[in-house]
């Protein structure tokens, strides 16, 4: 009996390392997918300039999905985002929406211009944050190339 209780007694002293831990883990797996989705849905629209030949757009979707979002709350990618061609608002793409434990801000103009070459007409840099540890800024240069920086604050600058 006293082996049992013993056991039970190692088992919640675990337990109660363990969920702490496990809240953490799960904050920063939605911060994570929310910035691959970013990452993936820019990669698609370059290729898709590329591969079209025609120019695409990366922009925060509108809350009915179907065109760029130009309110404030729009803009903030939480309905998602969209790769669409420029001219006749086709939508070739949609991300997921942005979970509500993560914020995310466009520096400048939120939408970004893919050329046919896959150059962009506008820079970017977009901050993400969640409400765990993980906060990345990501970078989208002149030649189309993404990257990430860890960090947000001001010092966290894109070239």
């Amino acid at each position: 009996m006293i082996e049992l209780l013993i056991v039970v007694a190692v088992i919640a002293i675990v337990i109660g390392f363990a969920v702490p831990n496990m809240r953490q883990m799960m904050l920063n797996n939605s911060t994570k997918a929310a910035i691959n989705s970013l990452l993936g849905g820019l990669q698609m629209a370059r290729n898709e300039a590329v591969a079209r030949g025609k120019a695409i757009t990366f922009c925060p979707s509108n809350q009915q999905g179907s065109n760029c979002g130009t309110s404030s709350g729009e803009k903030d990618y939480q309905y998602g985002a969209l790769v669409m061609m420029v001219g006749n608002s086709e939508v070739i793409h949609r991300t997921e929406p942005t979970p509500k434990n993560v914020q995310v801000n466009n520096e400048g103009d939120s939408k970004i211009n893919f050329q046919s070459s896959g150059t962009v007409k506008n820079t970017g840099t977009i901050r993400v944050a969640g409400q765990g540890s993980i906060k990345k800024t990501i970078c989208i240069g002149a030649f189309g190339q993404t990257h990430t920086k860890e960090g947000i604050g001001a010092g966290v600058t894109c070239p």
